[in-house]
């Protein structure tokens, strides 16, 4: 048989990701794997629009968004980080179903993270 390695990494506890847990995340994939190929960069195009229509959608319940483009095999996958508003923070399920919406419709494959910072 051969050997198999298995690489574990929590990047939360609980609902929330902090903003450095994020980008050291984001940075160790795209480390990873550095690929820049047609189907990355189309991907790429579409992840402001997604944040576009997040702001616009709820320009009261989010403060902050930031969509990344994570690089690996699987190379159509985002990483969605929202801050909420104290007033969005009540819509979290919501904002996150929708969030996942846009995304399909868009094409994009997303992971949606929350974060206090």
């Amino acid at each position: 048989m051969g050997t198999i390695k298995l690489k574990i990494q929590q990047l939360s506890q609980g609902n929330y990701l902090s903003v450095t847990a994020f980008k050291k995340y984001i940075d160790q994939t795209q480390s990873s794997n550095s690929q820049d190929d047609e189907s990355t960069a189309e991907k790429n195009e579409d992840l402001p629009k997604l944040k576009e229509r997040l702001e616009k959608k709820y320009p009261k319940k989010i403060d902050k968004v930031t969509v990344k483009q994570l690089a690996g095999d699987d190379n159509d996958k985002a990483a969605v980080l929202i801050k909420l508003t104290s007033k969005g923070k009540d819509d979290q399920k919501t904002i996150k179903k929708q969030t996942q919406k846009m995304a399909d419709k868009l094409d994009i494959k997303a992971s949606v993270y929350f974060t206090d910072d």
